[in-house]
Order: C-alpha cells, then sequence, then structure tokens
C-alpha cells in the first residue's frame, strides 16, 4: 500500500522549495534505514518519512475524536442527565444534594450540553487558528511547538479516564483544553501536507492511504475496547468502559504523536520575516486579512472552494456532534452501543474512501467532492427521517455505515483539494486560512440546534436544518469552475483536462518527460535516507508540452 513510484524531476520554476532543506545531495546513495517499513519489498511512501508521521498524527487525532465520542461523552451525558434528575426527585429532601447526586448543570438541558459545550471550544480555537498560522509562517519554531503542544495534548487526555459524578465538571474542563491544545497540533501537521509532495496524482494516493489508515485504526480501536470489556465481563459497567477506553486511547495518542514528532517530522524555516514594528500576535491577523484579499483579487476558484468549506465543513462537523447528543438522549445508546456505532460508520468510511479516490481519478477532485456533497445532503435529511426514537438499534447501525461512507469520502477528497489548488510558494499560508474556513462559523450551527433544543423543537428538525449550510456549500462548489481552472488559477498545471477525468496524453507524457529527466541527473531507486522528502513538480516539460499538442 502506498509504495507506488512517482518518477522524480526538478523543478522549473526556479524557486526554493522548502523540501530541498531535507535532501541528500545529487548522487550520494543514502539507504533507507532497516527499521522503515516496507509493502512489497518497497519503502512505504517511497520512503518519505513525513507522510509516515503524518500517517501517524491522523491516525491519533481520529481515535482521539471516536473514543472521546463513544467512550467519554456519551457517559458524560448520562451523568448529567442522572445527577440533574438526582436533584430534582429530592429538591425537597434534607440532604447535601451535592454530596449525595453529584454537582448539577442547571442552566442547560443534559440533551444541549454537548452542543453547547462544543460551540464555546469551537469560537475560542478559530480565535486561535491565526495567531497559530503566524507560527507556521513567520517562525522557525513548528516543529518544537508541536512536540510542545503535542505533549500538553496527551497530559490533558489523562484525567477523562477517572470520570464520575463527582468530577464530571472539572474533567469536562480537562477535555477543554486538550480541544485547545489539539488545535495548534492540527495546524503545525497539516502545514507539512502540501509540502510531502508536488505531484498531484502522487498526493490523491497518499491521502486515500492516509484515510485509510486512519478509519482502520480507529476500528481496530472500538473493536479492540469493545472485545475487551466483552471479554472481562465489564460490558455493563459504565466507568469501567470509560477508563478502559480512554485509557486505551490515551497510550495510543501519547504513542503515535511522540514518534511522529520527535522522529518522523523536519524542521522548517520561517516563510516570511516579521516587518518592523510588527508583533507576532498583531501580524497574524493582518496576514489573515491581506491572504483572504490575496484570494477574493487573484484566485476565484479558491475563493469558492473556500467558502465550500465554511459552509460545508461547519454542517459535516456540527452533524457530527449532533449525533453523539441524538444517539444519546433520542436513540437511548449506552456507551458501547455507541461504540458499535462509531464503528459501523467506520466499516463505511473505508469503501467511501476507495469510492473517492475511483471518482477522483474517473473525473476530477472537484466533481468527486460534488457528488459527495449531494449524498451528505441525502444522508443529512435521511437521518432526521428514518431514525425516529428508541428501539431501532440495527437500523441505526446500517444507518451510520451510510453516514461513515460520506465522511470517508470527504475526508480524503477535502484534504487532497486543499492542498493541489493553491499557489505552490504560498503552502502553509493557504493551509492556516483553509483550516480557519473549516472551523470560523462551526459555531453557528451548533448555536442554531442548541436554542432548537431548548426551545421544545423536535430533534429531528432541528437535525434537518443542517441541509441549509450543506445546500449553500453545494452552490459553491459548483461555483469553484473545473478543477484544471482552479489550478491554473494558481499557475500549476494538472493531469486531467477541463472537462474531468485524466487526460492519458498529458500524464503519459508528463511521466515520460520525468523519467528522462531523472534518469539524465542520476537518480536511482534506493537512494533517500531516512531525512529525504521527494520533490516532484507539477508542470511538464517542453517534451510534454510537445507531445500534448501532438495529440
Amino acid at each position: 500500500m502506498c509504495e507506488k513510484n512517482y518518477p522524480a524531476a526538478s523543478s522549473e520554476s526556479g524557486m526554493t522549495d522548502l523540501r530541498s532543506q531535507v535532501q541528500p545531495l545529487q548522487g550520494e546513495k543514502n539507504p533507507v534505514p532497516k527499521c522503515y517499513p516496507f509493502f512489497r519489498g518497497k519503502p512505504v511512501y517511497g520512503g518519505n518519512k513525513e507522510a509516515i508521521g503524518w500517517t501517524m498524527v491522523s491516525v491519533a487525532m481520529t481515535i482521539n475524536y471516536v473514543g472521546v465520542g463513544a467512550f467519554f461523552a456519551n457517559p458524560l451525558l448520562r451523568i448529567a442527565e442522572n445527577v440533574l434528575n438526582c436533584h430534582i426527585q429530592n429538591a425537597d429532601a434534607n440532604i447535601n444534594l451535592n454530596e449525595v447526586c453529584g454537582p448539577a448543570i442547571t442552566f442547560i438541558k443534559p440533551s444541549s450540553l454537548l452542543t453547547f459545550y462544543a460551540m464555546i471550544i469551537g469560537s475560542v480555537s478559530s480565535c486561535s487558528l491565526p495567531f497559530l498560522g503566524a507560527f507556521v509562517d513567520y517562525t522557525r519554531h513548528r516543529l518544537s511547538l508541536g512536540r510542545l503542544t503535542s505533549a500538553l495534548f496527551t497530559i490533558c487526555l489523562l484525567p477523562l479516564m477517572f470520570l464520575n459524578k463527582n468530577n464530571y465538571i472539572g474533567i469536562l474542563c480537562c477535555h477543554a483544553f486538550s480541544v485547545f491544545f489539539s488545535w495548534p497540533v492540527t495546524v503545525f501537521y497539516f502545514a507539512y501536507l502540501p509540502e510531502l509532495t508536488t505531484d498531484e496524482l502522487q498526493l490523491a494516493d497518499w491521502t486515500k492511504c492516509i484515510t485509510m489508515w486512519s478509519y482502520l485504526s480507529m476500528l481496530a480501536y472500538l473493536l479492540g475496547v469493545i472485545g475487551g470489556v466483552y471479554v472481562l465481563g465489564k460490558s455493563e459497567d459504565l466507568f469501567f468502559n470509560v477508563q478502559f477506553g480512554m485509557g486505551l486511547m490515551f497510550a495510543i495518542v501519547a504513542l503515535f504523536l511522540q514518534i511522529a514528532w520527535w522522529f518522523l517530522f523536519n524542521k522548517r524555516e520561517p516563510l516570511h520575516k516579521i516587518p518592523e514594528h510588527s508583533s507576532l500576535c498583531s501580524v497574524a491577523w493582518k496576514q489573515l486579512y491581506k491572504t483572504g484579499l490575496n484570494i477574493k483579487r487573484n484566485y476565484r476558484s479558491l475563493k469558492w472552494f473556500y467558502l465550500y468549506t465554511v459552509f460545508a465543513n461547519s454542517a459535516w462537523q456540527a452533524f457530527g456532534i449532533i449525533v453523539l447528543a441524538y444517539l444519546t438522549h433520542v436513540q437511548q445508546f449506552t456507551p458501547l452501543q455507541t461504540g458499535i456505532g462509531f464503528g459501523c460508520s467506520l466499516v463505511g468510511s473505508v469503501p467511501g474512501a476507495m469510492v473517492a479516490s475511483f471518482i477522483t481519478r474517473k473525473f476530477d477532485p472537484i466533481n468527486s467532492a460534488r457528488v459527495n456533497m449531494v449524498l451528505i445532503i441525502v444522508c443529512v435529511t435521511g437521518f432526521a427521517i428514518i431514525l425516529t426514537g428508541p428501539d431501532q438499534q440495527v437500523r441505526t447501525y446500517i444507518y451510520l455505515v451510510f453516514v461513515g461512507f460520506n465522511g470517508g469520502w470527504k475526508f480524503g477528497v477535502d484534504r487532497l483539494i486543499s492542498s493541489s489548488i493553491i499557489p505552490e510558494s504560498q503552502n502553509a499560508e493557504m493551509m492556516g486560512f483553509y483550516l480557519f474556513s473549516d472551523q470560523c462559523i462551526l459555531w453557528v450551527p451548533l448555536m442554531v440546534y442548541t436554542i432548537m433544543n431548548e426551545t421544545g423543537v423536535s430533534n429531528r428538525v432541528s437535525v434537518a436544518v443542517l441541509d441549509v449550510y450543506l445546500c449553500v456549500s453545494l452552490v459553491c462548489l459548483f461555483m469553484t469552475g473545473s478543477y484544471a481552472e482552479a489550478r491554473a488559477e494558481v499557475k500549476r498545471t494538472t493531469v486531467y483536462s477541463g472537462k474531468g477525468g485524466i487526460d492519458t496524453a498529458i500524464a503519459t507524457a508528463a511521466a515520460a518527460a520525468n523519467a528522462d529527466e531523472a534518469a539524465g541527473e542520476g537518480n536511482t531507486e534506493g537512494t533517500k535516507d531516512d531525512n529525504i522528502v521527494k520533490d516532484i513538480p507539477s508542470p511538464p516539460t517542453k517534451q510534454a508540452h510537445e507531445t500534448i499538442a501532438e495529440a
């Protein structure tokens, strides 16, 4: 898996690429270390250790998501509801309610607690993203800060396994800090994505592999937890489920993040210098404004894609959070049933990633995203119509497979587009803006859902309202134009034709020309050491253009 060889070539643009900082000298043979993973006799990701690091961080963050959702959020909501009911039932009793029942949250319904909490965390996180992006653009501390924030993030996860009715409010605060530290980790590792390779087909294959490994790892984690509690005869023990699930999650996250940040990612030099009389904080928001203005004026397709990201991702992420509350309060799922539901969605995500790869190659990434968005609108609408109440476990599990199918498709294709239609000299800057777009209005659908739930509106209606954001995002995606046009706007050529689909003549000619250049430069297979990151440019050579013209 992910072992395909793509011919290397030197960039014709004359610009110095960040990847050159970690390349060996031309002709110098540096074999891949023995500890490096191989598949079918070839190094995984072509010997690119940063791609493995990216995969490991992705796996850790997705396991954190599913672990918290299944074995922390569900018990937390059940504890909050039980504590509040205990306070109500014993209101007239002459007892210390906080000692007997535990401290109660009374200013909001337990069914609204998760969305309200996510709304607050999301708004705070989105405000911090420009500042974090400035660390990527204006300092050389991306790697060191990645190490620091990943360690703090991991430490904040440790208390989650000790959740009970007496400390759940304090534990919730610990989780809030973990979410706060998770965003620097996300910003710093996302900055490496467009720097892994400049070959769009290779990037498509790698994002597919990363998506599949992420979801397969989550599925393995869920199977391990669910199987473990059943084998130990603790399936009905709520707090043991929390301890086992959170403990295993903590071990995986701690191991994978530290390996990736300490042994696989490389240092980067700053992309820009801080202007005189400016601070890192002030330049962060100025940079965000300038980037937005630059996109609006010069990159029409990128502008519409980011608008699509704003609406689509806010709605889809809100849907994922709302589903947790819906399964707990409407479907009356236990933590183990929620874990099984997550497992079903993960089963669907793997074929979703594979179908995404097929449709992307058959048409192009943007057309693939359009098909996916139509299916997501159908998915959200069907969820509100089909899942109506308790005692629908089987129906819910089957439907969650469809939810996971769409999530696996969207997960891969969005990352591919976001890193392939940006100017090559502005990788980190544009990826920072993408992450800001991803989070900036997440609080809006969550706030709307919370208000509707607090005023007694049906949960099914509140879920269906998400289609408004998704339909707006679909319009923005059609306004993006073709993938070939989007690449042309940022002066990057593509193997896809203007009507969608791979142009065989372009792909073949570019590959042949790059192979000839690589052979002329004396590149040989197996000359990479563990620090090399392949530099494969997208512009076809003169020979390729001549062949295309003849075709």
